[in-house]
């Protein structure tokens, strides 16, 4: 009879259940903080996702260029670098307002040169290939929501091209689209980076995708 006496006493006291109650209020909270941090992650993701750019270029191919846009209108480019796999070429090509157009005639022999290292001219053939592509990178300047901010993504520059049989003539480059890969840390070097992906072989030529007529 003490013994029940004494758990009663011990486990029924006001102290005790005070602190029962203390202890699943502090679990209620804990919880609670963590679906609120949840949710502030949530919202900030979707804050920073809202204003990241992801450009198109419109191609005007009689003269090689395209001008680049955002598919959100509300993103404004106001400047802008393109940087090229170091193998292929090494200077930064800046993109300017108003036209903000990359001229592909920037890298249009080294392309030539590479490609003629890559697939042999055959004698009574015109080789050629509908999808290839090199890695690139855009570092922009843009305005989101009345902010500026800057943005290093990795893109695609696709083209197709043929190779006469003729001794002196240079492979025909058409470039036809720039596809969107990812957002990238403001932190990487984008030449280094460019040239791991060249080298990987991750994303870079079809070298094995050419046919012959």
């Amino acid at each position: 009879m003490e013994r029940l006496q004494y758990f009663l006493k011990t486990w029924f006291s006001p102290s005790y259940i005070a602190n029962i109650v203390a202890i699943l209020a502090l679990i209620v909270s804990v919880r609670s903080c963590r679906l609120s941090q949840a949710s502030f992650d949530l919202a900030n993701d979707e804050y920073k996702t809202s204003r990241m750019p992801v450009y198109t270029g419109i191609l005007q191919d009689s003269i090689k260029v395209f001008k680049l846009h955002s598919t959100d209108p509300s993103i404004k480019l106001q400047m802008a670098k393109v940087y090229y796999p170091p193998q292929i070429r090494k200077d930064v090509w800046d993109v300017y307002p108003p036209e903000y157009e990359l001229h592909m005639t920037g890298i249009l022999f080294e392309l030539q040169s590479f490609i003629e290292s890559k697939v042999k001219k055959k004698k009574d053939h015109v080789s050629f290939a509908l999808d290839w592509n090199i890695p690139f990178i855009i570092e922009s300047l843009y305005v989101a929501k009345g902010r500026s901010y800057i943005d290093r993504s990795l893109y695609l520059l696709r083209f197709e091209f043929s190779i006469p049989d003729g001794a002196y003539e240079k492979p025909d480059i058409k470039f036809t689209a720039i596809s969107f890969l990812e957002h990238l840390k403001s932190s990487e070097d984008s030449h280094n980076l460019l040239s791991r992906l060249w080298q990987s072989g991750g994303i870079t030529m079809h070298q094995d995708k050419f046919l012959s007529d």
